[in-house]
């Protein structure tokens, strides 16, 4: 597992790399994806923190307060964050192993183009994660093991075509 920042860092600076800028909206809702693939795929998180549901869907409070000061506009500025490995943040690292690069590339490559409003709508589908936790005024937790059920249902056994069985 790694910080929401290392994660998050990921897809702004390969935002800003290709010139397909992502807004703070945006890279909440690109890590919630990559969390529910890491979990779907490998059953353990990408994110060591666990997502709450806010009224425009999963947040992890750390990425909401770090990119809060851009508002909606694109994040244009690296962020420069280093990976977590046995409790120690360790600076300058910007490479992740293998199976853990599938998993961001996967996810960049099927949100790069879709507008963060969109991303936010399919977090709020009836049914999903977000929305067996969300309720008005308060920022409920969102257990992983609901998001890797939710991510394995809908988004692996659709692609596959499988039954899940």
């Amino acid at each position: 597992m790694y910080s929401s920042e290392a994660i998050s860092a990921w897809f702004v600076n390969k935002g800003i790399d290709t010139s397909n800028y992502v807004t703070q909206m945006k890279v909440q809702k690109v890590v919630f994806f990559a969390q529910g693939l890491c979990l779907a795929f490998h059953g353990f998180p990408i994110v060591n923190e666990e997502f709450e549901a806010w009224k425009y869907g999963p947040v992890l409070p750390k990425i909401y307060r770090f990119y809060n000061r851009w508002g909606s506009m694109p994040i244009t500025k690296k962020a420069e964050f280093g990976l977590v490995q046995d409790g120690n943040e360790i600076f300058g690292i910007d490479v992740f192993p293998d199976n853990i690069e599938k998993i961001l590339d996967l996810t960049w490559e099927a949100t790069k183009n879709v507008d963060a409003a969109v991303l936010s709508g399919w977090t709020h589908i009836k049914g999903s994660p977000w929305d067996k936790h969300y309720i008005e005024g308060k920022n409920n937790r969102i257990p992983n093991e609901e998001i890797k059920a939710y991510f394995l249902e809908k988004v692996i056994k659709k692609k596959d075509g499988s039954d899940g069985k």
